[in-house]
């Protein structure tokens, strides 16, 4: 385990993210995976708005795109502050108390999963010091093919950058300015299940639709240290723009 901070912590450092292969067995994967799904499947409709979207108008199971709201969910929030992840968050958090601040599962379903436009995880989460990471599991094979994420190597070093509304589901803003993707290389992944990506909430990163005929799912965990306040001004505008962007989605739904 060692080794594996200390090497993620110098691919944080230098470009902004990191692999870990193996980081849950098969098994294990797929066991939380049930566990995630057979929640989602009883209780998706209970949730609206920001904490769930949908490929399309309609509200089935298979068709979630990303649930925003997996916290919620007690085995989740277990898994999270008992497991090792806590222990690899808080060393990747130099020794500062890991908080989580939200679980999700961007489920991006075979021949429909929806794009998720380039941006920086801390234009959404608004954490004054810009120091959260993001764990990224793959409950199923991620790549190019299936809609898999790419990161914009080393762009966390531009620090906090504008963005504007994306008008995406899941993925609500973007960059403002695209003009400035040329002076990065674009990697993609190529995950197993069981496979954790790490990167921070600095690094530019999205994925493609996932027009395969492969479901591609991820569980997130987004953390910050746990001294580390928000900047409500910043949140405030954030909250603003995604509210007017789900009534318009909502209205466009009904014509």
């Amino acid at each position: 385990m060692k080794k594996k901070i200390e090497k993620a912590k110098i691919d944080l450092k230098r470009k902004g993210w990191t692999v870990i292969k193996g980081f849950l067995t098969k098994k294990q994967t797929l066991k939380y995976k049930k566990s995630i799904f057979k929640y989602l499947n009883k209780n998706h409709l209970k949730f609206k708005g920001r904490h769930i979207n949908y490929v399309g108008n309609s509200k089935k199971f298979e068709d979630i795109h990303s649930f925003h709201k997996l916290e919620s969910f007690n085995k989740v929030k277990n898994f999270f502050y008992k497991g090792k992840l806590y222990k690899y968050a808080f060393q990747l958090l130099n020794n500062n108390v890991p908080e989580l601040r939200a679980s999700e599962l961007f489920k991006k379903p075979k021949n429909s999963g929806l794009k998720a436009a380039p941006h920086q995880d801390d234009f959404y989460w608004n954490v004054q010091n810009n120091k959260g990471i993001t764990f990224w599991i793959a409950l199923d094979k991620a790549n190019k093919k299936n809609g898999a994420m790419y990161y914009y190597s080393s762009s966390h070093k531009l620090g906090l950058l504008k963005h504007k509304p994306s008008f995406g589901k899941g993925t609500s803003q973007t960059i403002k300015n695209k003009k400035i993707f040329k002076n990065f290389r674009k990697d993609y992944l190529d995950l197993d299940i069981g496979d954790v990506a790490i990167h921070t909430s600095l690094v530019i990163h999205g994925s493609e639709k996932n027009t395969s005929k492969l479901n591609r799912a991820g569980w997130t965990f987004a953390v910050k240290p746990k001294n580390s306040p928000y900047d409500t001004k910043r949140t405030r505008k954030f909250v603003n723009s995604l509210n007017n962007q789900i009534k318009l989605r909502e209205k466009n739904a009904r014509i």
